[in-house]
């Protein structure tokens, strides 16, 4: 044996030594970032579903009273409706926080639409993780939601949209957390969908 290991050039010994290192390495980070992706998506899909608190008119304010629609009447009804999703961001108020103000945009969108949204209904149709990277990841989510909505005349209308939203994580405190979300119900527009 002591031969033969004389024989054996050393280079070729330690670059096979290496490369099984890296094989070991890749293998178990490759596990380790599936396990991640699944989590994230279990937790996107339960974000959704949660979220829909977001896009219902708080109760308590007058819809066709323009001073209810105002920044300054709305936003801090809309932060207390929030309070039961304010787990799945950051822990940083400002974070929460933005993501309720980008809610406003739809709300204005339905009261110059005369669509008071009384339901809302949200799920993930699928979900894809597109980068895990440094305690960060990316999800690209499509969604189906469904929203009920009571115009000028007290008459109740369903419609259904589909769409892709992207959300932001941050790997805070041994838990993913959302840092922002990039939603088209968030815009103007969608409303006259």
């Amino acid at each position: 044996m002591r031969k033969w290991f004389n024989q054996v050039n050393r280079g070729v010994l330690l670059f096979i030594a290496a490369l099984l290192c890296v094989a070991i390495y890749l293998a178990v980070d490759g596990y380790r970032i599936s396990r991640e992706k699944k989590v994230l998506r279990d937790l996107t899909s339960q974000y959704i579903s949660d979220s829909s608190i977001l896009y219902v008119f708080p109760e308590g304010l007058d819809f066709s009273d323009r001073e209810s629609i105002r920044k300054d009447t709305l936003l801090p009804v809309l932060y207390k409706n929030a309070e039961p999703i304010y787990h799945y961001f950051c822990d940083n108020e400002a974070v929460r926080k933005a993501q309720v103000d980008s809610t406003y945009n739809y709300m204005y969108g339905t009261f110059v639409s005369e669509s008071k949204p009384i339901a809302c209904s949200r799920s993930a149709t699928s979900i894809e993780v597109i980068e895990v990277y440094r305690n960060s990841a990316t999800v690209i989510a499509s969604t189906q939601t469904v929203f009920e909505k009571e115009d000028e005349t007290g008459k109740i209308v369903s419609n259904e949209i589909y769409l892709t939203e992207t959300l932001f994580f941050l790997y805070q405190d041994g838990q993913w957390k959302l840092v922002s979300t990039e939603s088209p119900l968030n815009q103007y527009e969608v409303v006259f969908y």
